[in-house]
């Protein structure tokens, strides 16, 4: 299982959204996720080891 942290303009993680699929999706998610104004950024982390990170 993945999980997306997003953070806001602070740099605090403001949720974390845990994903079932496999990493494409996870990673078109979490980019679906950064096109809302209020997110500037998102990681993507499995079993706690980070895995990518995306910024606006």
């Amino acid at each position: 299982m993945y999980r997306i942290d997003i953070y806001n303009r602070a740099g605090k993680v403001t949720e974390s959204v845990n994903h079932e699929y496999g990493m494409l999706s996870c990673m078109k998610k979490a980019l679906d996720l950064l096109t809302l104004p209020t997110n500037m950024a998102v990681e993507i982390y499995k079993d706690g080891k980070w895995i990518k990170g995306f910024k606006k």
